[in-house]
């Protein structure tokens, strides 16, 4: 935007704003008047007469709310880059309500420049006019980047998912197999014995469930030379 186009977005605003202290609320009320549909985005609002919302003061307060970001796009003009992070941000704030979609708030700035062009026509020329729609465009473009984006990303993360499960697969009823055989130590006989089968264990430490029941399953081995009762100790101490 030129400087001279920057100046007339800035004036006509201000002149708005000045003359319409609710000027959210107006903005609200023209949007939802001209898309009765959209109070279903709004849990608290839906299903409620929009004349009797004009004066409830949580629709008042949300519709404060967009027209002070509004008026904070305008003053953000000199600076793109601070301009480009809010216009993103708020497009990140509405990700997760349900619903909300770009052509949502492209119908918001459609109705705002129709009741500027209302309310404060004089100062709405076709250069005025001109300017706004090209900050506008501004808006909805980085808007439906930042819906892009995420869908992008979202569709990414599912597609990396289901390769990991599919590479990762188990065989049924083992759990978790080790990728190699269990360790195992030297029998009596120079012989290699298996120590306790590590494939009855899923994810539990050897002082688990998993572990007692591995341990439970190993065969118990006898010692080479018990030692004799105390009996025959005696016996032969005599």
């Amino acid at each position: 935007m030129t400087d001279h186009e920057k100046k007339l977005v800035r004036r006509s605003w201000h002149k708005f704003c000045q003359q319409n202290p609710d000027y959210g609320v107006l903005i609200f009320v023209g949007m939802f008047t001209q898309y009765p549909d959209y109070l279903e985005l709004f849990p608290r609002f839906r299903g409620r007469d929009l004349r009797a919302l004009e004066g409830d003061p949580k629709f008042r307060a949300h519709a404060c709310a967009v027209g002070h970001q509004l008026s904070a796009l305008v003053e953000c003009m000199e600076e793109p880059d601070v301009l480009a992070e809010l216009i993103r941000k708020n497009a990140v704030n509405h990700l997760a309500r349900r619903g909300v979609e770009p052509e949502h708030f492209e119908s918001l700035l459609a109705v705002t420049l129709e009741q500027m062009m209302s309310h404060v026509g004089p100062l709405m020329t076709p250069a005025a006019v001109r300017a706004w729609k090209k900050l506008f465009k501004t808006m909805n473009v980085i808007t439906r980047n930042v819906y892009d984006e995420v869908a992008e990303f979202s569709a990414s993360s599912q597609n990396s998912s289901s390769d990991s499960q599919e590479i990762s697969v188990e065989p049924a009823g083992t759990g978790a197999v080790p990728p190699k055989p269990p360790p195992s130590v030297e029998g009596s006989g120079g012989a290699s014995a298996p120590l306790a089968d590590l494939s009855a264990i899923s994810g539990a430490s050897a002082s688990g469930k998993g572990g007692q029941a591995a341990r439970r399953g190993a065969p118990r081995q006898e010692r080479a030379n018990p030692a004799p009762p105390e009996s025959t100790i005696r016996e032969s101490n005599r």
